[in-house]
């Protein structure tokens, strides 16, 4: 029995984390490349972002169209990689069998009713003492005289000494890829926010917190403080150890006092 070739497409929805998706498959058979593609694309909560969502889809085109064995168009850009050549036995329908071994059908599974994270966020927030008038949800350039309405961070809070922006991350009861899924979406969008900031002209003091709700392991705290390394004004807070909950909610309430003259 002969055997065909193929290479994996590979997207990285986070260049931070490099975490890799397999998007597309090149098979070379028969003299002729054919170009596979699942029968869906991953959604936000394997991608990350609805961003990410948002870009292989209109990527997806151009994907299909790849006729070139050797290398990737450079227009899909640094976040789409090939992988290296493999082999697959030529059955009778390779297509199909390649398609069901790269892109397998999963089930979703049921989704757990309850609070939003960002009205967890907020819950925990206000029963560890900080007034919901100090808190504001969802922040937009506009809430600091930029021109985008865009609502680009979960929760923030301003005042007199600054602007900072939190982003809650659900990590309890969770499998590891939901959480991964879940802190990968919370620190890209505070990276985002940033990048948003720079961009504008922004230049009062700032800072950018993931905070992990109780419940969420030692593990999960250092994959969040990884994926926000070398981000200057970014931390990660976990909200199940007393100190760093006090610390955090105590610069919360900083910041939204307004500054006495003595």
């Amino acid at each position: 029995m002969t055997a065909a070739e193929y290479r994996v497409v590979h997207f990285i929805p986070n260049p931070v984390s490099g975490a890799r998706v397999p998007v597309a498959a090149l098979l070379r058979a028969e003299g002729r490349i054919r170009v596979l593609s699942p029968e869906h694309y991953p959604g936000a909560e394997c991608l990350g972002s609805s961003r990410a969502v948002n870009l292989l889809r209109a990527i997806r085109p151009q994907l299909e169209r790849i006729d070139d064995f050797g290398n990737l168009p450079e227009s899909l850009g640094p976040l789409f990689q090939l992988g290296h050549v493999q082999e697959v036995a030529m059955v009778q329908d390779v297509d199909t069998a390649l398609r069901r071994l790269l892109f397998p059908i999963v089930s979703k599974p049921k989704i757990q009713r309850g609070p939003q994270r960002a009205r967890q966020g907020a819950n925990w927030l206000e029963r560890n003492g900080v007034s919901s008038d100090w808190i504001r949800g969802g922040f937009r350039p506009a809430d600091v005289g930029l021109e985008s309405k865009v609502k680009i961070a979960t929760h923030f809070v301003k005042g007199n000494s600054g602007l900072l922006l939190m982003e809650p991350i659900v990590a309890a009861a969770r499998s590891r890829s939901d959480v991964l899924g879940a802190i990968e979406l919370a620190t890209t969008r505070l990276r985002s926010a940033d990048h948003v900031l720079n961009s504008a002209g922004f230049e009062r003091e700032r800072g950018f917190v993931a905070y992990l709700l109780p419940g969420s392991s030692e593990d999960a705290a250092d994959v969040a403080r990884r994926a926000l390394f070398n981000f200057e004004g970014a931390g990660v807070v976990e909200c199940g150890k007393p100190e760093q909950a006090v610390a955090f909610t105590s610069r919360i309430r900083q910041i939204a006092e307004p500054l006495t003259l003595n």
